[in-house]
């Protein structure tokens, strides 16, 4: 799956350099090492989260491995242009226990990838920052449920989503 998004796998073993608590599985073209993340004592319901490790810092991708392999499959079935969605969706069948069911977001009729995401009760750190540079209306819309996650700790141990609604916030001062 992370090859379909233009990854490059690499050994968990290639740990150089990186967060000691990252366990890496792919390489981006952008210099940043998808991973999971270890806890020394995890917090209930993020056990293993999906992060990126950049230079400065730590983003998290997904709180859960279903939750991102939910947001690979979204993405595909959304891209009308993708030849190869087909043979991802045979890949993972048996592995994905119903994560997304193919079809289901043309079903929704919600025009908005991020906003479908969102809706439907994945939060995806991108989705967030897209919403924070839409017009205004819709930005506010992206303050009001930046500020929800973090002040109902949704991230423990993750200071990004607090530092990105500071950065949205500068934004309209």
């Amino acid at each position: 799956m992370l090859k379909t998004e233009g990854e490059s796998i690499v050994s968990p073993r290639s740990k150089k350099g990186l967060f000691p608590l990252a366990i890496p599985l792919a390489r981006s073209s952008s210099d940043g090492v998808t991973a999971l993340q270890r806890w020394p004592t995890a917090p209930l319901g993020m056990e293993i989260p999906v992060v990126e490790v950049r230079k400065h810092g730590v983003w998290l991708l997904a709180k859960t491995v279903d939750q991102y392999i939910n947001q690979i499959l979204v993405e595909e079935d959304a891209d009308i242009s993708s030849e190869g969605n087909a043979d991802l969706f045979l890949g993972v069948a048996d592995a994905t226990d119903n994560l997304y069911t193919k079809g289901d977001y043309a079903k929704s009729h919600i025009l908005d990838l991020d906003a479908y995401l969102l809706k439907k009760g994945r939060f995806i750190s991108r989705c967030l920052r897209a919403q924070s540079d839409a017009p205004f209306a819709e930005r506010r819309s992206s303050l009001v449920t930046g500020e929800f996650y973090t002040k109902k700790k949704h991230f423990p141990g993750f200071a990004r989503p607090f530092a990105f609604n500071a950065e949205v916030m500068l934004k309209f001062v």
